[in-house]
């Protein structure tokens, strides 16, 4: 397989899901079949010397599509050996691609293939960046729908530690349940993701608020951002029924899946659609856990979240009415609530890193090697 160069802002230690999903992705590629050319982060030479693959940081805080970039690019590909190019985001730093002089691929997720579709002094050069593209890699079928029909695309959807987001015995359940200080008969939704609008945690925290009133439910957030100064004023005024957790480690956020009932993140559209959910993993890590999930109608969020199988679609994501009677609905159908956990299991399972990659190596192989 020859070598391929993957060019990208985000990219671990920096924290994110485009940054989880690449890494997760391409750190399961032969070693020796592709480079990283990406920016520096706190952390990032410790993190880099455990790769065993290529990791070139630019001194640059950020690439976009500046003409110094193009030569740059040039020259990291023939310093590795790179005979192809894969740009993430397609926009804007894929602007440049068509430019460099390489067969190139783009990796679409979501907002970042809409957005500048949307906008008409944009949508001329992200049409030149993806109609040049030899390969367009899509994080599920939602961004396609901004790419022409005759493109050649692949949808490689975020893979999922099966093994470490795994359900537990009712025995582990119930311990860890006591140990966040829920009650047997409370019903337990769980919330992780970073605390921003489009994210829906406050429409959330509202609606259990609602359905509190009749029904003992209890919701825990895990994460940080921007929105947090707002929700806790809003758990503070929710008679303890709403806690946040702020940060909190990798195990525990397995640990805080296995002890919930149901997993929610009531993602919806802002900006006019502009801004919208792109997949979302923790739907995913949720379901691997055996717990099914709330999810708002946005973007790409169907796809990660099986209406009726795996989970709840709420139609009207901005209801807090709405949310309120989807979250009552798991709290009085038991029976309908454990036939939704095996499906996202299951749903999971089709998402699982080996699985997953074997996709993305063939389609690499067939783009490279023809």
């Amino acid at each position: 397989m020859s070598k391929h160069l993957l060019v990208t802002n985000d990219f671990l230690p920096k924290v994110g899901g485009i940054q989880n999903y690449l890494f997760d992705l391409w750190s399961e590629l032969p070693p020796d079949s592709f480079a990283v050319y990406t920016t520096q982060y706190p952390g990032d030479q410790a993190f880099d010397s455990g790769c065993d693959f290529q990791v070139i940081r630019s001194r640059h805080r950020w690439l976009g599509p500046y003409p110094w970039l193009v030569r740059r690019i040039r020259s990291i590909a023939e310093q590795v050996g790179a005979t192809h190019l894969i740009f993430d985001p397609a926009w804007p730093l894929g602007f440049i691609a068509p430019t460099v002089g390489l067969p190139y691929a783009v990796v679409l997720h979501g907002a970042e293939a809409v957005i500048p579709a949307s906008v008409p002094g944009l949508a001329t050069m992200f049409r030149r960046a993806v109609n040049n593209a030899e390969l367009i890699i899509g994080a599920g079928q939602y961004p396609l729908t901004s790419c022409p029909d005759g493109a050649n695309r692949v949808v490689i959807p975020p893979v999922v530690d099966t093994d470490r987001f795994c359900p537990v015995s009712a025995e582990q359940k119930r311990a860890l349940r006591a140990s966040l200080g829920i009650e047997p008969h409370e019903f337990l939704i769980s919330g992780v993701s970073r605390l921003v609008s489009r994210k829906g945690f406050d429409l959330l925290t509202l609606a259990v608020q609602e359905v509190s009133k009749t029904h003992p439910v209890k919701l825990l957030i895990a994460g940080s951002g921007k929105q947090k100064g707002k929700l806790l004023k809003l758990a503070n005024a929710s008679s303890g029924n709403v806690k946040l957790l702020g940060r909190i480690a990798d195990q525990k956020v397995v640990e805080l899946y296995q002890a919930s009932d149901a997993m929610a993140m009531i993602c919806h559209d802002r900006w006019f659609g502009l801004e919208q959910e792109g997949f979302g993993i923790v739907f995913l890590e949720a379901g691997a856990c055996g717990v099914p999930q709330i999810a708002g109608r946005s973007g790409g969020s169907h796809e990660a979240v099986i209406h009726g199988e795996s989970g709840l679609v709420v139609e009207e994501p901005t209801s807090v009415k709405a949310v309120a009677k989807t979250i009552e609905f798991m709290c009085t159908n038991p029976s309908d609530v454990q036939n939704m956990a095996i499906g996202a299991r299951r749903k999971a399972e089709l998402h699982s890193s080996a699985a997953v990659v074997r996709d993305l190596k063939a389609s690499l192989e067939e783009w490279i090697e023809k």
